[in-house]
């Protein structure tokens, strides 16, 4: 058999071949000359995660943060004006001073493995704000009922329902004057003492009541800080009558 017929035979071997292996062998594979096929890889995109989400960061007040990094490490935190200390997973932000706002500076390892800046984070600072001390709902410089006081009478610490912050009071002392004479009673917790409201029943309407020295507790950096003093004016409460 001449060169030329073995090269034409074996050439009308080669479809026969591969659809006999397609039918019996789906999963094979037959490598052709004009079959390559062209993959394309991505580069994998680089996250950086910081929780919690704030937007906020509060003078005096400790913020704990969890900062990830999708690709590689996160090898330093620095914060303008303040001192970043890393606890195992946590970068905890602390000795923040007056400012209007603060820059998170992070560094970390990017995809070539390189230490560079990652990203800086822009944050608000604001002092921690005071709260609104009322007595039994009643806000400062007004007039509360009598035998109100007397039934319920206690103070608390109001903060603005978006707010973050809440407060519990843990004492405080009310000072009254009667006959010329000051009266100061010290009372743990939020509640009036049974002393504190036998001295309401014995003063005359329109008499001023101080509440000073008021502590409370600051939810949710546990801290004890003092309230400012306030006063309120107690008004007989009107009893109505019906019939003759």
């Amino acid at each position: 058999m001449s060169a030329y017929i073995c090269r034409r035979f074996v050439r009308g071997l080669v479809p026969l071949i591969s659809w006999v292996a397609l039918a019996f062998f789906p999963n094979c594979l037959i490598a052709q000359k004009d079959s390559t096929r062209i993959i394309k890889v991505k580069a994998p995109v680089q996250e950086i995660t910081i929780l919690p989400d704030v937007k906020i960061l509060y003078i005096g007040m400790k913020q704990r943060f969890v900062i990830t990094n999708s690709i590689g490490k996160i090898t330093n935190i620095k914060m303008e004006g303040a001192k970043a200390i890393q606890n195992d997973s946590e970068w905890v932000i602390e000795g923040l001073k007056d400012a209007a706002f603060a820059n998170m500076h992070i560094y970390g390892t990017n995809i070539r493995g390189e230490n560079v800046l990652l990203q800086n984070k822009k944050y608000i600072v604001r002092s921690v704000p005071k709260p609104l001390i009322k007595v039994n709902d009643v806000v400062p410089d007004s007039v509360a009922e009598k035998l109100n006081l007397m039934a319920y009478g206690h103070l608390s610490a109001n903060f603005p329902k978006d707010d973050i912050f809440r407060g519990g009071v843990i004492d405080f002392y009310m000072v009254t004057i009667n006959k010329n004479k000051f009266d100061t009673l010290y009372a743990k917790g939020a509640v009036f003492t049974k002393e504190m409201k036998t001295t309401i029943s014995k003063l005359k309407t329109g008499s001023l009541i101080n509440f000073i020295k008021i502590r409370y507790l600051l939810a949710p950096t546990n801290q004890i800080l003092k309230a400012d003093d306030i006063r309120i004016y107690m008004n007989a409460t009107t009893v109505m009558r019906f019939g003759g």
